[in-house]
């Protein structure tokens, strides 16, 4: 299931997505070829069907460490990789790129549309954030969302609360950049 895609039908693509019928969690990009050039795998089975998630996905080709340049973690804690490739440095990825970008769905993969539900999305344009941005544990070590408190999300970046009374419906960004997405195959 396809929690986010950015167009496939180009080259280089990226996602994110839960591998049927395992339930591995993956991100990717994939510039074309015979390879991708960023796989990372989850070791664990994400199969809790009634949990609450959170995501972050922290990419930052520039930085100098291989290992630093493309983070993925659940719940403020990073997942531990069975497959773990990075990406070169300095390297264009397939993800805020000029083509359709997709929440909760792909266009190429029949039948692996999202099944869920998302509160909030957040894409931010040039700037790598840590999870603590959006959360941060309580007394019980349960990770909690807080007010996300971003100064710039950059040209390209949004902010989704998925608000069917705000002024584009629920694909209002409300980020003040006016990236507002088209809703589609979906009811609130």
């Amino acid at each position: 299931m396809y929690i986010l895609e950015q167009d496939q039908s180009s080259t280089p693509y990226a996602a994110l997505y839960y591998q049927q019928p395992e339930d591995y969690l993956e991100f990717f990009n994939y510039p074309g070829g015979a390879s991708y050039n960023i796989t990372k795998l989850s070791e664990n089975r994400w199969r809790d069907p009634a949990a609450w998630i959170h995501y972050v996905i922290k990419c930052d080709t520039t930085a100098a460490t291989a290992a630093d340049r493309t983070r993925v973690y659940a719940n403020g804690a990073e997942i531990i990789y069975r497959t773990d490739t990075n990406i070169s440095q300095n390297t264009d990825t397939g993800w805020n790129k000029a083509t359709a970008m997709r929440i909760g769905g792909t266009a190429t993969v029949s039948g692996r549309d999202f099944n869920g539900y998302l509160a909030e999305f957040h894409h931010v344009d040039g700037t790598a954030l840590d999870p603590t941005s959006f959360g941060e544990y309580d007394d019980n070590g349960v990770w909690r969302p807080i007010e996300a408190n971003i100064s710039s999300y950059g040209t390209n970046g949004f902010y989704l609360k998925f608000d069917p009374s705000a002024t584009n419906g629920i694909g209002h960004d409300h980020s003040g950049n006016g990236n507002n997405f088209t809703p589609s195959g979906f009811t609130t």
